[in-house]
């Protein structure tokens, strides 16, 4: 058995890398091809439908609107995911 030696900088990288993909790998599995609600979104973030207005209104993620109705696009979940885990 061979013991290796990280610090704690390379193993924090080491974790994230591995929740980035799994989070990815996941989420691209079940996503449907119409753009996702506000609560879809929220889930499939896993985070609480104020934080997602937040993160809305800041424009930290695009959406538009259907009517009085918020959707998000897939894709723009994919890029949020992407850049806050760089």
């Amino acid at each position: 058995m061979e013991i290796i030696v990280i610090t704690k900088e390379e193993l924090r990288e080491l974790i994230k890398e591995a929740v980035k993909e799994a989070i990815v790998s996941n989420k691209s599995e079940s996503k449907p091809s119409s753009p996702a609600t506000r609560r879809e979104a929220s889930h499939f973030l896993g985070v609480s439908l104020p934080t997602l207005d937040i993160l809305l209104k800041t424009n930290q993620i695009k959406s538009f609107n259907i009517g009085r109705q918020v959707r998000i696009n897939w894709s723009d979940l994919d890029n949020y995911i992407n850049t806050k885990w760089k």
